[in-house]
């Protein structure tokens, strides 16, 4: 503290600069390291995203979510879209992308129901797929776990868009014989404890 007061003014501004550079480096920091989770989500997304996108699907919107989802688990992202194809054509070109993409989706059954599926109720299941067990989170700032894929298929029904984030576009989407309203989300497990805000 001596030294300090010894030190000309023109010392002082630059030491207290310094000091007050280093601090909003570091708040940028942990800042950015707490948004890594859902950003992942994302990631994981994107490549299925473009490839459904390449293939004539309608991405309708898209959201992401720290600590609720789909199934109620981890982070995640969700996005809606419209496909110009009959259900089970729609059906298996996901299945395809994200085949390509290291995922491996089934049926969802009340036989083969897990965690993945949450509260999703069994009269439901005949219009969900997922993939629970293909791909493992090795992220160092999450929890160990499973990194979830799931997919939903309306062609009989309106499909209410619930989603809020990157895009405008909320409200209805539009499935029928000819078009089929698909909802692909991940989740991811939680942040660890230590990275939490």
């Amino acid at each position: 503290m001596k030294r300090f007061k010894t030190l000309s003014r023109k010392q002082k501004i630059i030491i207290l600069l310094i000091v007050a550079t280093l601090v909003m480096c570091g708040t940028w920091i942990f800042n950015s390291l707490q948004q890594k989770a859902p950003s992942r989500a994302e990631e994981i997304l994107r490549p299925i995203d473009k490839a459904l996108i390449s293939a004539g699907a309608a991405r309708k919107c898209e959201t992401i979510a720290g600590g609720h989802h789909i199934a109620s688990r981890g982070v995640g992202s969700t996005s809606y879209y419209e496909i110009k194809k009959p259900r089970e054509e729609a059906k298996a070109l996901v299945y395809k992308i994200a085949k390509e993409n290291g995922f491996d989706l089934v049926q969802a059954t009340p036989e083969n129901r897990t965690d993945a599926l949450g509260g999703i109720a069994d009269m439901y299941l005949e219009d969900w797929s997922f993939d629970d067990k293909s791909k493992t989170s090795s992220y160092y700032d999450l929890e160990d776990g499973k990194i979830v894929l799931l997919a939903a298929f309306y062609n009989d029904r309106d499909d209410e868009a619930n989603c809020s984030g990157s895009f405008e576009s909320h409200g209805k989407v539009k499935g029928d014989d000819k078009q089929t309203v698909v909802r692909i989300g991940t989740t991811l497990p939680d942040l660890r404890r230590e990275y939490r805000k």
